[in-house]
């Protein structure tokens, strides 16, 4: 009996984790990102003046040329149903892919004014110059007191005011124009570079060719890979590398303006929520 069970646990395994699996990915098109916005703060609720948000939107956009960063701020007056505040924050952080893909130097305002919730989500880059704690206390000793006087534009300028001037120094752009963290080393750029990849390709095949077999062209005196087809390969994806670092480069350089454009930025859910 009990070994006859073992091939039915077997054969509904799999079919549980696709369940499973698929009832996730229905829940998340069920609760689906609206369009990315064109501006870095949106007020669907309507309780900030027009003044307020495009002096905010000024504001960031410099903000933006001058560190790299990128601060997104959205005020909205309901949650979607059957979604959280945390969750619609990750949502929204995903979809618009806030900061670069390479750094993920970002952070999501999300206020909820029906609810009278607020929340402070960080990209992966900026989360050791903005902590959980850090944004609890943002929410708690700059937003939430104004908040509580319905003075929402007061309470988000205090609160961006507070998260730029946390973030300043996590993340700076040099004057090249391109982003960097402050983890970030000579050999770490020099290893992916396209020399660098030559270099590991290079040696990587002609050390594997070393205990090869065989007596095929390009193959070395005891049947591996030559020095020759080594530096060749070594050679493609060089240049496959530098054409990525270019393509990159080039996709940056289409998306500054002076509105906001997401550059593949995410989230690993840091951050903190608030009411009032």
């Amino acid at each position: 009996m009990i070994s006859a069970m073992f091939p039915l646990s077997r054969f509904l395994l799999p079919i549980m984790l696709v369940v499973v699996g698929v009832s996730g990915m229905t829940l998340r098109a069920e609760i689906s990102a609206p369009p990315a916005p064109r501006q870095f703060v949106t007020d669907e609720a309507g309780v900030i003046p027009a003044p307020v948000i495009a002096r905010l939107n000024s504001t960031l956009s410099r903000f933006e040329k001058q560190t790299g960063n990128q601060i997104v701020a959205m005020v909205v007056s309901s949650l979607p149903g059957g979604t959280t505040l945390a969750d619609y924050a990750q949502i929204l952080y995903h979809d618009w892919r806030i900061g670069s893909k390479k750094d993920s130097n970002g952070v999501l305002i999300l206020v909820v004014t029906g609810d009278r919730k607020v929340r402070i989500q960080t990209g992966y880059g900026l989360e050791g110059a903005l902590p959980d704690v850090a944004c609890s206390r943002i929410i708690r000793e700059t937003m939430e007191p104004t908040f509580r006087s319905g003075n929402y534009g007061e309470g988000l300028s205090a609160g961006i005011a507070a998260v730029m001037q946390a973030t300043k120094g996590e993340y700076k752009r040099d004057n090249k124009g391109t982003g960097h963290q402050g983890t970030r080393t000579p050999f770490k750029d020099f290893l992916f570079s396209p020399l660098g990849l030559f270099l590991i390709v290079f040696v990587v095949l002609l050390l594997a060719g070393r205990n090869g077999r065989g007596n095929g062209c390009g193959q070395g005196p005891d049947g591996g890979m030559g020095p020759g087809s080594a530096a060749a390969a070594g050679l493609i994806i060089g240049g496959l590398g530098a054409m990525a670092a270019r393509g990159e480069g080039n996709r940056d350089e289409g998306d500054s303006g002076d509105g906001f454009s997401g550059g593949g930025g995410d989230s690993g859910g840091g951050g903190a929520d608030g009411g009032w």
